[in-house]
């Protein structure tokens, strides 16, 4: 993984074969100290764990895809857990050779080509469990509040 910060203050990451995608976003924003930020990004990867979240079971529906995909669109954002962990959460779009799509939440997928990921730094992002879902969700404030 290799990364570039801008002059605006953004930054450009490029991983490499084999990086994973959300371990390598973990490790980045590690580095740099990142606790909120909002990304995008296009590629190839060649294994990728991609999911559904059921909200009546509460649980995801998982899929694992072992064969070359281009990464049609790749977008999330990285935040802070409850017990102040990097929390990566990424949703992928994925094509194939038939130009066919699928798309879901990334648990994780491994770049076979390259990633090319553009990331805006924001103010904090807290994740806090949410009663309903079970899910660390976004906690900004009070509704309205800003």
């Amino acid at each position: 993984m290799k990364y570039r910060l801008e002059n605006d203050g953004n930054y450009l990451l490029c991983l490499d074969i084999g990086d994973g995608i959300i371990s390598s976003l973990k490790k980045f924003a590690s580095s740099v100290g990142l606790r909120g930020a909002i990304f995008e990004g296009i590629g190839a990867l060649n294994h990728a764990e991609i999911g559904y979240f059921d909200f009546l079971s509460k649980t995801y529906i998982r899929k694992t895809i072992d064969e070359q995909r281009e990464i049609l669109s790749l977008q999330g954002n990285i935040g802070i857990g409850p017990g102040g962990e990097t929390i990566i959460h990424a949703h992928i779009i994925l094509g194939d050779s038939e130009m066919n799509c699928v798309g879901g939440h990334l648990f994780e997928g491994v770049v076979s080509v390259t990633a090319e990921i553009y990331v805006r730094p924001v103010l904090d992002i807290i994740r806090s469990p949410n009663s309903i879902t079970g899910l660390n969700l976004w906690d900004i404030g009070e509704e309205g509040n800003g």
